[in-house]
């Protein structure tokens, strides 16, 4: 219920505004935008708080911008709108989104920076020049990608969804399956190869039928106007022909580079590619250029003896970590064997307390193998660290029948190294703050272990 709510607020809104579009004197803003990226034209409409007004000088607050004419291409076919700016030499508009609200109306949408805006307002509308044409970048190469998609995989692919940005693109298909390796290098090369061709990019318009006739692709779900703009991607052969409204680069040389980086599953016989393009792509390439640069000076080795080199570390590292793993437990039982005969009896129970230099996780291992030397045994082992003290408590049932808890142990120790601990009455562990207080361990009064 309170999604169905929000929902129909958002009908209510949607549907009141549209209420206020319809106040502007005008039924169609025309898009001079494939060509264009600066041109004058006249304000036609302001919507101020989801109301049209007729000026505004409320800066710093959202609003929209109206013009007779515009150079900012709506978002569409996948393709983000344009931002940039709309002024004149009263005022200067940041344009952040462009929409086609209604059809035939295109809004502005962004925040008054400084002065007043009026209806009737002669301005400049200049499009951001590199989003644009980082956009139209990523629009070819979705193209390009789409084509190289069915080339490699079957025609049985279909194009489900696309986010054209500047700085990236998303492009949705079906196939029944994630891509081998293998094949998402033969697509990302089919495009790459038609990058380096410099193939030339055509534009045209036909009616939607005879489009369809010629062989252009049109899988978006959209609805199509009578007359459609198409883009004719390839020279001897065309690699590429499509239905779409989008803006792009005049030839495929322009893309520079093209980057498969990520395919993933978005649902049931629905896959998902991200790729970039152009300055973003270089910018990918120069990033991984970069790290195998450092990688190859760490490892003192040619960046393209890498991959070698890292095998070769790889199969040592497996072989030296035997010999350590062979050597750290020869030193437990060379350790255990001397703190056993250094024990000391209570109550019929072996007492051991040491302070050794291994790590914290071999404390364990210490006190099992002790354990093997002196079965009926307390065994109290402390260890340094740079955070502080690590000390565990190791009881075995008989001690623990003789008085001797772990816990209750570890309590008082946590006292003598300033720290804290817990446990079960076989075992317990103790963490601190101060190593110079560890040594004191080996002197705990002995006599008064015993709870009983």
């Amino acid at each position: 219920q309170k999604k169905r709510s929000r929902e129909s607020s958002r009908f209510e809104t949607s549907t009141s505004k549209i209420d206020e579009y319809k106040k502007i004197k005008i039924s169609q803003i025309n898009f001079v935008g494939y060509d264009l990226l600066n041109k004058k034209s006249t304000v036609v409409g302001i919507i101020e708080n989801d109301k049209f007004v007729n000026n505004t000088n409320q800066n710093g607050q959202n609003l929209e911008i109206i013009t007779d004419s515009t150079t900012f291409y709506p978002e569409g076919g996948g393709q983000v709108g344009d931002s940039g700016i709309i002024f004149n030499d009263n005022f200067k508009f940041e344009v952040r989104d462009t929409q086609e609200v209604i059809k035939g109306i295109i809004t502005h949408i962004g925040v008054l920076k400084s002065g007043k805006i009026s209806i009737g307002d002669k301005v400049f509308n200049n499009v951001d020049e590199q989003n644009r044409k980082d956009s139209g970048r990523n629009h070819t190469a979705t193209h390009l990608l789409h084509s190289a998609l069915r080339k490699r995989l079957g025609n049985h692919v279909r194009q489900a969804g696309s986010l054209v940005e500047p700085d990236r693109l998303r492009f949705d298909f079906s196939h029944p399956k994630a891509l081998s390796k293998a094949e998402i290098s033969d697509v990302q090369n089919l495009v790459s190869t038609q990058i380096n061709l410099d193939s030339s990019i055509r534009k045209s318009e036909d009616k939607y039928n005879d489009a369809i006739k010629r062989g252009a692709l049109a899988f978006f779900g959209d609805r199509y106007d009578q007359t459609v703009r198409l883009i004719e991607i390839g020279d001897e052969s065309t690699f590429s022909f499509e239905v779409c409204g989008g803006t792009h680069v005049q030839s495929t040389g322009e893309l520079g580079q093209f980057i498969i980086v990520s395919e993933s599953s978005i649902g049931a016989g629905l896959r998902r590619i991200e790729a970039y393009s152009g300055r973003r792509a270089k910018e990918f390439l120069d990033s991984k250029i970069e790290s195998l640069n450092i990688l190859s000076k760490q490892l003192n080795c040619k960046p393209e003896d890498i991959k070698d080199k890292v095998e070769f570390l790889s199969k040592n590292l497996d072989l030296y970590s035997k010999k350590i793993d062979y050597s750290k437990t020869k030193i437990i039982n060379m350790l255990a064997e001397e703190i056993a005969d250094k024990s000391v009896v209570q109550n019929e129970i072996n007492i051991v307390s040491n302070v050794v230099n291994l790590e914290p996780a071999m404390l364990k291992e210490l006190s099992d193998k002790i354990q093997d030397y002196i079965p009926n045994s307390l065994i109290i082992l402390g260890t340094s660290t740079i955070k502080g003290p690590v000390v565990i408590v190791k009881s075995t049932k008989k001690a623990i029948e003789a008085g001797y808890d772990a816990r209750e142990i570890v309590k008082m120790i946590s006292e003598i190294i300033n720290g804290r601990g817990g446990g079960k009455p076989e075992m317990a562990q103790a963490g601190g703050d101060d190593n110079t207080k560890l040594i004191n361990i080996e002197n705990i009064d002995l006599e008064h272990l015993n709870k009983n």
